[in-house]
């Protein structure tokens, strides 16, 4: 009878970089998973002693490392590849790129583009993102039947959008999709004030208390939100609270 532990499943590889110690190639090293979680590493003649798994997969030739992180994307946009890009950034986004995201940013759109972009973050050995895109609901389901990780924003305006008509129509949706994912192992939620959309004062307020209650993290484009805050500028000039409480989406802690 076999002494030997079970895994579900054994990856040698020439290298192994681990994340400790760091700037450290291992030779001839071996990772054990089992239920979706690393087991052990080590010298890859010791694994195959204490391990008795059901997959084992020899990468002689290979280096196995763990999976990048893409911080920031607008994963549907991958669709848009080839728009061209004219001028001050703020300009382009109001005059070229709104546009196109009114007419052309449907859930199907959402849906078709962060399935491409998943496809070349995979290939590239990205495997977890955050990622801002309206109809956040399909970029989850896209991240989800792909097995990857996912920091998804829920983007939240006075302003209509293709996702929602209101301030309040956005916190709702924002709210059912959060009851949907709260559970979910592989994907997180934060909410994304849209700023270059429309944000009063009151709706970054109303933003950060429901962000408290749910425990969620919030984000949004400092450099955005600076040009708002300028005493000549249009938009809110801080909201108690919300600026020294803005976060970025979850970091290496939960990646």
């Amino acid at each position: 009878m076999s002494t030997r532990q079970p895994a579900d499943l054994l990856i040698e590889a020439r290298w192994l970089l681990p994340i400790a110690p760091a700037n450290v190639a291992l030779a001839e090293h071996a990772l054990a998973v089992s239920a979706g979680r690393i087991l052990a590493v080590g010298p890859a003649a010791e694994l195959r002693e204490r391990f008795e798994a059901r997959e084992h997969v020899v990468r002689s030739r290979h280096v196995l490392l763990p999976g990048l992180v893409n911080a920031h994307t607008h994963a549907s946009h991958a669709l848009l590849r080839g728009l061209p890009v004219r001028g001050p950034r703020s300009s382009w986004l109001r005059e070229t790129l709104a546009p196109i995201e009114r007419r052309c940013l449907s859930a199907d759109f959402v849906r078709d583009g962060t399935r491409l972009a998943l496809a070349e973050m995979l290939r590239a050995g990205i495997t977890c993102f955050a990622d801002l895109s309206l109809h956040p609901e399909e970029a989850a389901r896209a991240a989800a039947a792909a097995h990857v990780r996912a920091a998804i924003a829920l983007p939240v305006s006075d302003a209509p959008t293709a996702w929602a008509e209101s301030a309040t129509a956005h916190l709702a949706r924002a709210e059912r999709l959060w009851d949907e994912y709260r559970s979910d192992p592989r994907i997180a939620l934060y909410f994304a004030p849209l700023v270059s959309h429309g944000m009063s004062e009151a709706l970054l307020t109303r933003v950060r208390r429901v962000a408290d209650e749910l425990d969620a993290r919030i984000a949004l484009h400092l450099e955005e939100f600076a040009a708002l805050r300028e005493p000549s500028g249009p938009g809110p000039q801080g909201a108690p609270g919300v600026e020294d409480s803005a976060r970025a989406p979850p970091g290496s802690g939960w990646l």
